[in-house]
């Protein structure tokens, strides 16, 4: 969220804040998934890649449009980061 409820870009209070925003992969709702950042301990692997995911939700200037995208559970995209970089210096 932006700390001081000001849009970073035009300086508006007008914000829209926790915008759901979907990754849709049929033209219906009824198939709509949060758009979702994914995170790998082991990318290269074939499979068993260690997956660590948080969906995203974004605030939204309602004056210019700019839009910044956060995510709900940072923790796990970072601990899989994290795991990740142990991996390489094995």
């Amino acid at each position: 969220m932006w700390s001081d409820e000001t849009c970073p870009k035009c300086q508006s209070t007008e914000i829209i804040p926790n915008v759901r925003i979907l990754d849709r992969l049929n033209a219906t709702d009824f198939d709509a998934q949060d758009l979702t950042a994914v995170v790998y301990d082991n990318p290269g692997a074939f499979i068993f890649k260690g997956k660590h995911k948080s969906s995203l939700d974004a605030c939204v200037c309602g004056r210019c449009g700019y839009t910044e995208f956060f995510a709900r559970n940072p923790e796990e995209l970072l601990l899989g980061h994290k795991e990740s970089l142990a991996k390489r210096q094995q």
